[in-house]
């Protein structure tokens, strides 16, 4: 997982906050059990923890843009793309890039900086590798937005919105997992007194993980690889 640095003054927030909440609450509470009033004192405990949930949820959302979230390799996600529009160009994106036409990034709004997915379009099944460096969309049921140049690969350029599959495929600008063409059965033959029918074969995408990987943390000791993913050897 890619983890942003924090600078000293927002630690010192966080720790202060801490410090003045854990104090206030424990006032709150030593005057809540020496109250005689039950019912006044199950009230003030319920207002106590809604204002304790309050803060959690204020201080998740202050993390939000720092942190990412439990991503691994291989996970897959299905939603609707988009792609940038000109206003949008040349301007900083969330981890201070310049935002470029040619360029193959994507905004999304969990997934760690410099993680690199592949986006593919369920229409056409065709795929390009992006690289995470922005935030985004904020629209219902979107999932990623992305380039020009990354759009035209799709044809996403054209009609506007697709359906697409992501999947992380490695971290920290660093490709982790080879995709590659298998052949497999997928009718078996069958015989009759009227017909036969042939085998077919088709081609199916699978991955396997690069062999010499510089970030090897994220990948899990003892946990087998996922499936339609190989160990290259």
């Amino acid at each position: 997982m890619c983890k942003s640095t924090i600078n000293s003054y927002s630690l010192k927030n966080i720790a202060l906050f801490f410090n003045t909440s854990s104090k206030k609450y424990l006032h709150y509470f030593y005057n809540i059990f020496n109250s005689d009033n039950k019912s006044q004192t199950l009230r003030q405990i319920y207002n106590t923890f809604m204002r304790i949930k309050l803060h959690i949820i204020l201080l998740i959302c202050f993390l939000s843009p720092f942190f990412g979230f439990g991503q691994e390799l291989g996970d897959e996600s299905y939603g609707i793309a988009s792609f940038y529009s000109n206003s949008f160009y040349n301007k900083r994106t969330a981890n201070q890039e310049l935002l470029r036409k040619t360029e193959y990034t994507a905004a999304h709004r969990l997934f760690p900086f410099n993680t690199l997915v592949e986006v593919t379009n369920i229409y056409n099944k065709k795929s390009i590798v992006v690289r995470i460096n922005d935030r985004g969309p904020y629209k219902r049921g979107r999932i990623i937005d992305l380039t020009e140049a990354a759009a035209k690969k799709i044809n996403l350029r054209k009609v506007g919105l697709a359906k697409v599959k992501i999947k992380i495929i490695g971290f920290e600008n660093e490709l982790m997992l080879i995709p590659y063409q298998q052949l497999e059965l997928e009718t078996t033959p069958k015989f009759s007194k009227k017909f036969y029918q042939k085998t077919r074969l088709k081609y199916k995408k699978k991955y396997r993980i690069k062999k010499k990987i510089k970030h090897k943390r994220y990948l899990k000791k003892g946990k087998k690889p996922r499936s339609k993913m190989k160990i290259q050897r």
